[in-house]
């Protein structure tokens, strides 16, 4: 008799519950909500896209380990991103890496939840995923253009193909380190709010030094307020205004 009564409120322990009445699923004590089916991949565009990204590490892993050494020795010391850029065959080898490594970060960038402005919180995964290409497209193509207006007389050709050369390194290096997390988060479903978290720490500790390295070829050709004036105006300023817009909108 009390299935009937308005106020009965029926507990996840009920065999039977009222005609209508919305089943109250509780995630148990100490389980991880990750868990839960990530509804991501069911999106045709985002299924699609990871298999591309698949597909684009396999084609073109020969090459990234040609050039890793001197991408991993980026990390430490500029010359090696210098001698990179200086040796024909390598940064042949890392132009062709550019842009593959590009669509490979803004996908698991997506996948990762690393942009989540308020303005994407109600579109579905898949569009997500189009805002996001959206969004690092406008960013790269600013970044483009500040690079072609900014004034570099007092550098050195030699010098400011390889500070800006670096970019590219550490793109590659980021789309490699994310990546991994990638891989973590489809090894261990426990450690996906982990990998989210981690990729955060990742991006921008590679973008510091990114800056850092950069600074330092322009500051040995031409003196630390050049190279601190140049990084300015084609990195910091680009990466304000897309900070800005991810919390305007």
């Amino acid at each position: 008799g009390e299935l009937l009564l308005p106020e009965y409120e029926p507990s996840v322990d009920d065999i039977f519950q009222p005609a209508g009445q919305a089943t109250v699923i509780q995630v148990p004590d100490g389980a991880n909500p990750s868990l839960q089916p990530d509804d991501w991949s069911a999106s045709p565009v985002n299924w699609i896209s990871i298999a591309v990204a698949s597909i684009l590490v396999v084609l073109y892993m020969r090459r990234f380990v040609t050039v890793l050494p001197y991408l991993a020795g980026g990390i430490f010391r500029w010359k090696k991103l210098a001698e990179l850029e200086y040796n024909m065959r390598l940064s042949r080898d890392r132009d062709a890496l550019i842009l593959p490594s590009a669509l490979i970060m803004i996908v698991y960038l997506s996948l990762l939840d690393v942009l989540s402005p308020s303005f994407m919180d109600g579109l579905s995964p898949g569009m997500k995923t189009a805002a996001t290409f959206g969004v690092c497209t406008a960013f790269f193509i600013l970044r483009w253009i500040l690079i072609l207006v900014t004034p570099s007389r007092k550098i050195h050709r030699d010098s400011l193909n390889a500070a800006n050369g670096a970019g590219g390194d550490f793109l590659i290096m980021a789309a490699a380190f994310l990546s991994l997390l990638v891989i973590l988060r489809a090894s261990f479903p426990a450690y996906a709010g982990l990998a989210g978290t981690a990729s955060y720490y990742v991006t921008g500790a590679l973008w510091v030094v990114f800056l850092i390295r950069k600074k330092e070829i322009i500051a040995a050709d031409a003196g630390q307020l050049q190279a601190f004036l140049y990084l300015c105006s084609v990195e910091i300023l680009p990466a304000v205004l897309l900070v800005a817009s991810m919390m305007i909108l």
